[in-house]
């Protein structure tokens, strides 16, 4: 039987951690509107003094998104042997946030683990124990989805869930080969979409997300309103 790992990290920022966020900041010349979006679309906040690790580490991905590099970007979650895969992060939060109606954060996806699976964190969870999260995850779905209505996703629900698909793709080097093969990949998984569907995402699609991001940041990920289009046509 495997060790409970434990979560020692601590809640608050450390100086180094709150002046690489304004590093960030600077080196990809984000203005003051644009980088209190970043804050609130991944964590919730409108000032970096009130983030917590984990928005910490989710604002620090949108930063990397964007093309920051750094001596702690080099090594910021990279896939470790044994462990849950990044494809199965995206996951676990994508469905989360679908079931997880009331409370679709990150600190309430870990305390469910915390009850459900013993592990701390989704960043501590095995690969073993992140499959069985996925199941259990898609069973609750679908018995929510029969027990009551759903309203349509949110243009920032939409975004987040693009963002989780090209988040693996982002990590690598743009135009290298390690990216190429992380959109083809990305591009042969089914997922569940926000406007109901189960299928793929195509790989030129994927790309135009990523370009959109990098373009835009995290506003440029929510659907473009046409008309005729519906609400949550992702």
């Amino acid at each position: 039987m495997s060790e409970r790992r434990q979560d020692v990290r601590p809640l608050v920022l450390t100086r180094k951690q709150t002046a690489l966020i304004h590093l960030a900041r600077k080196k990809l010349g984000l203005s003051d509107e644009r980088y209190r979006l970043i804050l609130w679309e991944m964590a919730g906040v409108e000032t970096s003094k009130d983030l917590d690790q984990t928005g910490f580490e989710l604002v620090m991905k949108a930063m990397m998104a964007l093309g920051f590099r750094s001596a702690f970007t080099k090594t910021f979650y990279t896939h470790r042997a044994g462990m849950a895969t990044p494809a199965q992060v995206t996951l676990i939060r994508t469905l989360w946030g679908k079931f997880a109606t009331a409370d679709g954060s990150e600190r309430a996806l870990n305390k469910w683990l915390e009850r459900t699976f013993k592990v701390s964190a989704l960043r501590f969870a095995t690969e073993e124990q992140a499959e069985k999260a996925i199941r259990v995850l898609r069973k609750m779905s679908r018995s929510a989805k029969t027990q009551a209505p759903r309203t349509g996703p949110t243009p920032a629900d939409i975004a987040r869930w693009r963002y989780e698909i090209i988040e693996p793709a982002l990590q690598l080097p743009p135009r290298s080969r390690a990216r190429v093969a992380a959109i083809s990949a990305a591009a042969r998984i089914e997922r569940d979409w926000p406007s109901g569907r189960h299928g793929l995402v195509a790989e030129s699609t994927i790309r135009r997300w990523i370009a959109d991001l990098e373009r835009d940041g995290m506003a440029g990920l929510q659907p473009k309103a046409r008309a005729g289009d519906r609400q949550g046509a992702a």
